[in-house]
């Protein structure tokens, strides 16, 4: 029924741009009794466009998007449309939709979208695709695939509905790290005088980045159907298990005797860290007799926000996400792969760098969490002991302060090296990091003046502008800072 020829696709799935508006974009061919129609979704990401506050008390805000569609054919515009997109007005911006249908005749067309933020008129976003529409009325023809993360049966969720549940398209066609089924809707046409009997639909996914590998096709899913029942269909796939990866879905409509009839095709992505571990260790005889086996799951997530401090901002995420999971394998996988990577013996480095840990927690102790979950619990676990510590409890002018300076830091190779915390709340042990001269690390150039923000007589006539206080033997941070 369609071919697509070319997708150009100006977004990242990913990472989001402060300066450059993001759209998820899904156009899908379906049919009517008269003609074809296609129905062009988008998905605003809140995130890349600009918000407008409308009221200063309760903190209201909305965004615009002026939105322009052009089919052409042969060069020449056939239908045009432009209008805005607002988003819903609320304190905290969520992604926002747009749904549009138009019907077509059978030919090929070039869809062009451009998206521009109101807010921010610079910033635009465009979208081409062609697609070709073809009756084919003396055999099945199948709808194009739909994807969508979940289905529900009442509209309290989701705007968009379709044969009786409501739903939302998947964003940008991307299996997400919490999501266990993959559902998909399609639309059977012209299968009356064909599909007599009971028949019944084989679907499967395949890894299209191991297309040389003899196990790149997962299990196959089974549907029967009647043909009184088969004009909307409902799939739905337990994706939980497939690795992190690009994937195409195929979907066969086979009649009774097992004759294919016509299948179609849908692509999407797969981004699941967890299953990717359970993949790296499977079989692997020495994770299996390791020392993680015998860490029941509260040693085992107390183990893992031990070495948050030590890992990546790239694994921030998957690292929280394994914490927060009821798998005891997935955290065994990932415990074991951190130790092992630093030595052929990671359980004896496990238990030294645990016993630094447990230290710490007693040491830095708060009500908030464990005590390297403080600042100066991360900091330490981080970059270890520092050389030395300037500990201010009884200044009057500021609140309790403590000065660690590091003579070196290897993680950098920067020497001379400064960490600034303080305890406005004069809780026990809530001290904050407030200006580090580390690179990476929280720079603060105002820190002095925030340090001695409720000491009126030492604050700069320009308070807005300035950076440090006027000198008072009561004020003694900056010369400890320096001078150290």
């Amino acid at each position: 029924m369609r071919i697509r020829y070319l997708i150009i696709i100006l977004f990242n799935i990913i990472a989001y741009s402060s300066n450059a508006i993001n759209v998820s974009v899904a156009t899908q061919m379906f049919r009517n009794t008269d003609q074809a129609y296609v129905e062009i979704y988008s998905r605003i990401i809140s995130e890349s466009v600009q918000y407008q506050i409308i009221d200063t008390s309760s903190q209201n805000s909305f965004s615009s998007i002026e939105y322009t569609i052009l089919f052409k054919q042969g060069g020449a515009i056939v239908i045009a449309d432009k209008y805005k997109i607002d988003s819903p007005i609320s304190i905290e911006p969520k992604d926002f939709f747009d749904l549009k249908r138009y019907g077509l005749d059978d030919g090929e067309y070039a869809i062009e979208l451009q998206y521009v933020d109101l807010n921010n008129i610079s910033d635009t976003l465009s979208y081409s695709e062609i697609i070709t529409v073809e009756s084919k009325v003396d055999q099945v023809q199948v709808s194009d695939v739909l994807l969508m993360p979940e289905v529900d049966n009442n509209n309290d969720k989701y705007s968009f509905e379709k044969s009786g549940f409501y739903y939302e398209p998947l964003c940008f066609d991307l299996v997400g790290k919490e999501q266990k089924s993959l559902y998909m809707y399609i639309e059977l046409y012209n299968y009356e005088r064909i599909l007599t009997d009971d028949f019944y639909i084989k679907y499967y996914p395949i890894d299209i980045d191991n297309v040389s590998t003899l196990d790149n096709t997962a299990l196959p899913v089974y549907k029967k159907l009647s043909p009184d029942k088969c004009s909307a269909i409902l799939l739905e796939y337990d994706c939980s298990n497939l690795a992190s990866g690009n994937y195409e879905m195929f979907i066969e409509i086979h009649q009774k005797d097992k004759t294919l009839v016509t299948q179609v095709v849908k692509t999407f992505s797969v981004f699941h860290p967890l299953v990717d571990y359970k993949i790296l260790y499977e079989g692997d005889s020495f994770f299996e007799t390791s020392f993680v086996q015998f860490l029941d799951i509260e040693t085992l997530d107390y183990s893992l926000k031990a070495i948050f401090p030590r890992i990546g901002n790239n694994m921030t995420e998957v690292l929280n996400q394994i914490i927060s999971s009821d798998d005891i394998r997935s955290k065994r996988y990932y415990l074991f792969n951190y130790w092992n990577s630093f030595s052929n013996d990671p359980k004896a480095i496990y238990d030294k760098y645990m016993e630094v840990a447990k230290a710490i927690d007693l040491r830095y102790a708060n009500n908030v969490g464990h005590g390297f979950e403080s600042d100066r619990g991360y900091y330490f676990m981080k970059y270890g002991r520092p050389d030395n510590i300037v500990a201010v409890e009884d200044e009057p002018s500021a609140p309790p302060y403590e000065i660690w300076i590091y003579n070196y830091m290897p993680e950098t190779q920067e020497t001379n090296v400064r960490f600034l915390f303080y305890n406005p709340s004069l809780v026990a042990n809530d001290f904050q990091l407030l200006h580090s001269t580390c690179r990476g690390e929280r720079f603060n150039p105002r820190w002095e003046v925030d340090l001695y923000i409720d000491d009126n007589l030492g604050q700069n006539n320009n308070y807005l502008d300035a950076r440090t206080t006027e000198d008072n033997f009561n004020r003694n941070a900056r010369r400890y800072f320096s001078d150290m």
